[in-house]
């Protein structure tokens, strides 16, 4: 059971490891450290993690709204010039 498992997680990731939205979550990996390496806090620790954790959920909140938004318009518009709608169908693994 756990081999079919993995080969389903195997396909997935190799299918979809370029594709746009791999490469904006790999954006988000790179991009928010480079960010608050540049921030100024209070001068504590706690300080310099609360304003990590607040950059780092706000950069990558708008990363993500952005490419949810560009994606699914893409994947409409798609759908509408092919007049074919895709509707995913769960099914469990035997």
């Amino acid at each position: 059971m756990i081999r079919k498992i993995f080969s389903v997680v195997y396909i997935t990731i190799k299918k979809y490891i370029f594709t746009p939205g791999f490469l904006i979550l790999t954006l988000i990996i790179f991009l928010i450290p480079l960010l608050c390496l540049n921030l100024q806090g209070d001068g504590t620790a706690e300080g310099k993690f609360k304003i990590f954790v607040t950059y780092s959920f706000l950069l990558s909140s708008i990363i993500l709204i952005f490419a949810n938004i560009v994606f699914s318009s893409v994947s409409i518009s798609g759908e509408l010039k092919r007049k074919t709608i895709f509707l995913l169908d769960s099914k469990p693994i035997k």
